[in-house]
């Protein structure tokens, strides 16, 4: 492993991997609900195989976080429950619909892992090869859902198709934004908590604290986040509203 130094980058490396991890933690879900549903044997037997791929992600960014100073934030994302509850209203039925819904979030792990991959050229080489992995893994599993679904008669071209993957790209980009915001939350929280374990007094208390109770810590953090992004979020909605009606 690469050598932890205390900076600000460190902080924001950690945050980028503890986005991952949670990411990861979303997906666990998803492919247990999608297992769950699924009656045909062979994929609920791909998406098990894929899920022990995720299982590997978690086990190594948890291991990549600590050894570069972090603090893993072991749980799913805030938005991981929107995201199943999602899914579990559109894979009401056949295995297509099942696996249409599951799409989605396989659409938003695909796209993150490969944009963190893309910005991985400036990570720590340790850090870097299990991203470019996991982004590696996140296509493999995409694809074999695309190809799933076109031989159970999907068709990209159609209008239907057409209109479902736009649904798809609609749902992460909401995901990612406020995610995002949580991400941010995370580089503060991780700067913190660096800084109060170097200073005595309040500020050791306060780091005591965190390695005490760290995930709750850490998402006291990442919650005021994403409430701070739907109260903006709305404010700005209404804003919106009222001045079309001027």
């Amino acid at each position: 492993m690469s050598p932890v130094t205390e900076t600000p980058a460190s902080a924001t490396l950690i945050a980028e991997l503890n986005d991952l991890l949670q990411l990861d933690h979303d997906a666990l879900q998803s492919y247990t609900m999608a297992m769950h549903e699924l009656e045909h044997s062979a994929y609920r037997e791909t998406l098990r195989r894929f899920r022990g791929d995720h299982e590997r992600h978690v086990e190594e960014l948890n291991a990549l976080i600590r050894a570069h100073g972090g603090m893993p934030i072991d749980v799913p994302h805030p938005t991981g429950l929107a995201k199943l509850a999602k899914q579990a209203l559109g894979g009401a039925g056949t295995d297509r619909r099942v696996l249409l819904a599951f799409r989605a979030n396989e659409r938003q792990s695909r796209d993150k892992y490969v944009r963190a991959a893309e910005r991985a050229a400036a990570w720590p080489a340790d850090v870097r090869a299990a991203v470019k992995r996991g982004a590696a893994d996140e296509e493999r599993h995409f694809d074999w859902v695309d190809a799933t679904l076109e031989s159970l008669g999907e068709r990209p071209d159609s209008p239907r198709g057409r209109a479902r993957r736009a649904y798809d790209v609609v749902h992460a980009r909401a995901a990612d934004a406020v995610e995002a915001v949580g991400k941010r939350g995370m580089v503060g929280f991780e700067a913190a908590r660096r800084g109060a374990a170097r200073v005595g007094g309040a500020g050791r208390t306060v780091a005591v604290k965190a390695r005490q109770r760290p995930v709750l810590t850490a998402l006291a953090v990442v919650g005021a986040g994403v409430l701070t992004a739907a109260i903006v979020g709305g404010l700005g909605t209404r804003r919106r509203r009222r001045t079309r009606r001027g």
